[in-house]
């Protein structure tokens, strides 16, 4: 457990979510990218669902870097989790008519 604990504290930042880059056509007719064939972009999102919501945030190009790291972490700490969270889990469905403490 106290390896599991340095390996989660190394990872530092974490970011859940799936990265998106999109193209937009922005709407303003005197824009010359008005045409689906001229978009602006690339924007750079992430979302992610939270209490059945779905959230998404915008970025900088210049930060892509920073933000796939936070996304590579998160990804990176679930495995450090599971064995914490599996056992009870598992012992839940063996007494699924027990009131929890």
């Amino acid at each position: 457990m106290e390896q599991v604990t340095r390996d989660l504290v190394a990872l530092r930042y974490l970011r859940p979510g799936s990265l998106l880059n999109r193209y937009d056509v922005c709407g303003n007719p005197g824009c010359r990218k008005v045409t689906p064939r001229k978009m602006h972009g690339p924007s750079c999102y992430v979302s992610r669902t939270r209490q059945s919501k779905s959230i998404t945030k915008i970025f900088k190009q210049k930060n892509l870097i920073q933000v796939q790291k936070q996304l590579n972490n998160h990804e990176r700490m679930k495995p450090l989790l599971d064995p914490w969270i599996d056992p009870p889990t598992d012992l839940s469905t063996l007494h699924p008519n027990k009131e929890a403490d």
